[in-house]
């Protein structure tokens, strides 16, 4: 018969959808009392196995927090990030380090509070110091009142791992674009720099006169460097990313040209040999790609596990 004449109800898509979450949800809730009540036992014990585990926590967030420093100090002044990453990079960093300043905190306040809560239940013959113990518990140790900082630690720790999400594939697009179209309309500054390499090299040829057969100049005048050739601060004044930039892309990396390479330019000090069919765009696509993902992994990694951290501990009913 049908279910109208019965007076048989059927559950809607929505009530079996929240009933779904709250299933779920509640196994979660009982996985983070059970999970996250343990490993606060093992920390709360007065031992010498107690004091090596806190000491263990803190050791692990001082050395990502000291593998940010050095990444964000190997890279913030890195004239390719400067030039094509902008402040991204630097961003995500400076997020990172924040969420792991936050979740260190919360760690530490609920260490702090949970001892409290102990030595509130405890007795103690010196009226003046249980009365400090039972006010420091009405206003801090009291449960539920550290859950609004963990909420915000998991806010900030997602963060860090969108912003980590948004810099590998911003970063990573700008990589590509350097190899499959530098000196399109898509990609100004690669257009801009190919054709300052161009004017380059024709300033370069009228200063130290024809080219030889084989493509390399014949360096028959008493010039060391381009840079040496008269008028060249006229032609090429100093600006980011300009004519300086190629020079020393040709004089660390040894490439030529920018999006092709080019007559190599004439510089006294190179510090690597100049490499044939390397063209400068090339080099500048495999650093930007080695800074990126030596910024993101970590932002999308640390954002991760520190926003699972805090959001059991979130969950967790004694909290």
């Amino acid at each position: 018969m049908n279910s109208c004449c019965t007076g048989g109800h059927r559950p809607s898509s929505l009530q079996r959808a929240r009933e779904t979450i709250n299933t779920k949800f509640g196994k979660l809730h009982d996985f983070s009392d059970k999970a996250v009540g343990w490993c606060l036992h093992l920390t709360d014990i007065e031992s010498k196995s107690g004091i090596a585990l806190r000491s263990g926590v803190a050791l692990v967030y001082f050395m990502f927090a000291a593998g940010s420093l050095m990444i964000w100090d190997s890279v913030h002044n890195r004239l390719h990030v400067l030039f094509w990453l902008g402040d991204w990079p630097e961003a995500s960093l400076l997020l990172t380090m924040v969420a792991l300043s936050m979740s260190f905190f919360v760690l530490t306040r609920i260490r702090i509070t949970r001892y409290f809560r102990f030595q509130e239940q405890r007795e103690d013959p010196d009226e003046g110091q249980l009365l400090w113990r039972r006010s420091y518990y009405k206003n801090v140790a009291t449960p539920g009142r550290i859950r609004g900082t963990v909420c915000c630690s998991v806010i900030l720790s997602l963060a860090s791992a969108i912003l980590g999400g948004f810099v590998l594939v911003k970063c990573l697009g700008i990589s590509d674009k350097l190899v499959d179209i530098c000196g399109s309309a898509q990609l100004p500054q690669s257009r801009e720099l190919d054709e300052q390499s161009a004017r380059l090299a024709q300033f370069q040829g009228k200063c130290l006169g024809n080219a030889t057969v084989s493509g390399n100049f014949s360096f028959s005048k008493n010039v060391k460097s381009v840079t040496e050739c008269p008028d060249f601060d006229k032609e090429f004044p100093p600006w980011p990313g300009g004519a300086g930039y190629l020079l020393r892309l040709e004089t660390f990396e040894g490439c030529t040209g920018f999006c092709k390479e080019a007559e190599p330019l004439l510089i006294e000090d190179r510090a690597t040999q100049t490499q044939r069919h390397l063209p400068c765009a090339e080099v500048v696509s495999q650093h930007a790609r080695y800074i990126t993902l030596l910024v993101a992994i970590p932002s999308i990694s640390l954002g991760i596990i520190t926003a699972a951290v805090n959001f059991l501990l979130f969950v967790y009913t004694d909290l």
